[in-house]
């Protein structure tokens, strides 16, 4: 297993994301923090499972929400950079992982 680290910009986007959700559903935010918890799970027991999109950065997509989580694997640890909404502008992507 890897030890998992979130960026503060992480944090900050699963929560936004999480209470637009729950304003459009009660507990669909709870539904989408759930998912991306699940997935960061997974990533840390083996993160090279995902595709590398950039240099180093790699890709996990939510299944049920139009969001990837993007992170960075180093030795033992995986640093999840970014909880990108898919519908953005994809340079935006970009910018966020730099």
């Amino acid at each position: 297993m890897f030890d998992l680290f979130y960026d503060p910009i992480a944090i900050i986007e699963i929560t936004e994301a999480a209470k637009w959700y729950n304003l459009q559903q009660e507990g669909l935010g709870d539904q989408f923090i759930s998912e991306v918890e699940q997935l960061a799970f997974y990533i840390g027991l083996n993160p090279l499972l995902f595709p590398q999109k950039l240099i180093s950065i790699r890709q996990a997509p939510l299944k049920r929400f139009p969001y990837v989580i993007l992170f960075l694997v180093e030795d033992k640890q995986v640093f999840i950079t970014s909880v990108f909404n898919c519908h953005q502008n994809p340079g935006k992507k970009k910018f966020r992982i730099r």
